[in-house]
């Protein structure tokens, strides 16, 4: 899941209703909810109690449809370290791009 924490202009979803006695029954495989495990909390960030209101599950985001980051974009990253001087390197493997 290298691809987690979504973009911060994705709204996230806690995937139950206001009352909390209605779950999603997609909210294991939403990334949408599975991100929320993953955010940093060092910018704001949109968060709903339940995004679906139908069993169409019309803002549903597949983990599998979201694109992996393929290339560093440090400082704008999400990334939990702080990286050294050298500006060849990056906390994730990731390859230089971005910033």
């Amino acid at each position: 899941m290298s691809n987690l924490p979504l973009p911060a202009d994705y709204v996230r979803c806690l995937a139950h209703t206001p009352r909390k006695n209605e779950w999603c029954p997609r909210r294991e495989t939403c990334a949408r909810q599975i991100t929320i495990r993953h955010d940093r909390l060092d910018h704001p960030l949109y968060v709903k109690e339940r995004l679906c209101v139908s069993n169409e599950f019309e803002s549903f985001v597949s983990l599998e449809d979201i694109e992996p980051e393929t290339c560093c974009t440090y400082p704008k990253c999400n990334c939990p370290f702080d990286a050294p001087a050298d500006k060849n390197w990056c906390a994730r493997g990731l390859k230089k791009g971005g910033a």
